[in-house]
């Protein structure tokens, strides 16, 4: 069996991140994978995978879109496929045309997000490639029910044409580790603080900017609250300006990105994600197998929520309720979070499983 992914641009986390994940859980027996990632990247491929004789193959950023397509065409041609498995959400459109003209057979459409009325531009440019993303695929998964349901539209999800793939996650790196948790308070100067955490990239659609409103007013509560903040991106300085703008940069811990980050997670007292849109975001999974308590907008789908100290709350409103919830939370045993996820739908052992299966599937019909 030979497949091939297409992930886009390489980072430190999102979409190809999950990939990776399975790709290191699934029975690689009797296949070969390829991963097709854009050329401007910003970070190289895992050398682990690399290890494990997964090729990763350089193309031009998709936004060259002719040059992009034109090399996937060429690729599948020249390796014959049989699976192009596609992770471009709505920009999938043009890699599974390009696959399809090079001969690939199944062809996998899988959306991993969805869509906001806080992000205009971006919504609208979604609504416009929406409808065409899956013309040409064969076989249609996503991250969740709800960004199926964005993507393909109720009739498909109900009569069981989309396979659903949960964001799942390593337990065993996700649990919680006091030691860690005692080291890393230590070294952040968090010691006796109350120490609320997020885990995203610097971008639009995580909403920083109510985050430290939220934050501002979390301090009026808990004096001794200090903020983690783990990821980069292009609003970075704009957020650290707010910050400073607000008198909180005492408070407040940029971090980049980590490699280790299941170490911070054991680290904070409560997980914040205000995103203004999501497909089923992994950090908020991380987050709660390691036993923390999560506060999470209501634009997140509810699937993501596995233990009961999960709450939804309206996004970019009433930011002292949410300063009020984020304060009063807590978890009393944390390992026992981790077992919750043990035997469900968000263990990587058990998923990676239902896509190796699902390939086998697929290409019996």
């Amino acid at each position: 069996m030979k497949i091939a992914h297409i992930v886009g641009k390489l980072k430190k986390a999102g979409v190809e991140a999950v990939v990776f994940t399975y790709l290191r859980n699934m029975n690689l027996d009797g296949v070969s994978v390829d991963v097709f990632y854009d050329a401007d990247s910003t970070v190289s491929p895992p050398e682990d995978l690399i290890e494990m004789g997964i090729r990763f193959i350089e193309i031009p950023p998709y936004q060259r879109v002719f040059s992009y397509m034109f090399e996937i065409r060429r690729l599948c041609r020249e390796n014959k496929y049989d699976i192009v498995h596609t992770h471009m959400n709505v920009l999938s459109v043009f890699s599974l045309f390009a696959a399809k003209c090079g001969g690939v057979s199944r062809r996998i459409c899988h959306n991993h997000s969805t869509t906001s009325k806080f992000e205009k531009k971006k919504d609208l440019m979604k609504k416009v490639l929406r409808p065409t993303a899956k013309i040409f695929a064969t076989d249609y998964a996503a991250c969740s029910e709800l960004s199926a349901r964005w993507m393909y539209g109720n009739k498909l999800v109900e009569n069981g044409s989309v396979t659903v793939f949960n964001n799942a996650i390593d337990l065993d790196r996700y649990s919680f580790n006091e030691v860690a948790r005692a080291e890393v308070r230590k070294a952040l100067g968090a010691e006796g603080s109350f120490l609320i955490g997020h885990v995203g990239r610097f971008m639009d659609q995580k909403n920083h900017t109510f985050l430290i409103d939220i934050f501002a007013e979390a301090v009026k509560i808990r004096p001794e609250a200090k903020l983690l903040l783990i990821g980069d991106g292009e609003n970075l300085a704009a957020v650290k300006e707010k910050v400073a703008s607000l008198s909180l940069a005492d408070k407040v811990i940029f971090k980049g990105i980590l490699p280790d980050v299941e170490r911070y997670y054991s680290a904070m007292d409560v997980f914040l994600l205000p995103s203004l849109y999501e497909g089923l975001p992994v950090v908020a999974l991380e987050a709660q197998a390691t036993g923390l308590p999560c506060v999470i907008s209501d634009a997140v789908t509810t699937e993501s929520a596995v233990i009961s100290e999960v709450e939804f709350l309206p996004v970019n409103r009433d930011v002292e309720k949410w300063a009020k919830v984020v304060c009063k939370s807590k978890v009393d045993d944390r390992a026992e979070c981790n077992r919750i996820f043990r035997d469900g739908k968000f263990n990587i052992e058990n998923s990676a499983f239902q896509m190796r299966e699902y390939y086998d599937k697929i290409l019996s019909k």
